[in-house]
């Protein structure tokens, strides 16, 4: 969701962004402007992309239905949703609900994926920690 700021330029004139080298645009509207947009919806659409080819793997083969697998599959679920908030970021449809909804999203997936991965980690960690005594 984007905000209002009144004398946000630089010494050419030309209206700042939250993000260097990506100006807002004219209207009053700070934004993070084109170049970011592009990155963001790239990365958002391959990530989308790789979520749901590790969903998919894992619903279409059978032997990969085991503990670490299922680790996996939850993040997974987890960075589609989280990169399902990011997109919606990108609509120019700025409305109160929209916005609610983007950072519930946002906050709640971005948290969970962090927790998911922390999960991974230790039980990685204990796997290794159980072989060696």
């Amino acid at each position: 969701c984007r905000f209002h700021h009144d004398n946000q330029h630089d010494a050419h004139g030309t209206r700042l962004s939250m993000v260097a080298l990506t100006p807002g645009d004219e209207s009053g509207e700070i934004g993070y402007g084109p170049l970011f947009r592009s990155l963001n919806t790239v990365s958002s659409v391959l990530s989308i992309g790789g979520c749901l080819l590790v969903i998919g793997a894992f619903l279409a083969f059978p032997a990969l239905r085991r503990y670490f697998a299922r680790l996996v599959l939850y993040l997974a679920i987890s960075d589609l949703w989280l990169c399902t908030s990011f997109l919606m970021g990108e609509f120019e449809s700025p409305h109160y609900t929209k916005c609610v909804v983007q950072s519930m999203l946002g906050i709640f997936f971005g948290l969970s994926s962090i927790l998911w991965t922390v999960a991974i980690a230790d039980s990685i960690r204990r796997t290794f920690s159980h072989q060696q005594v």
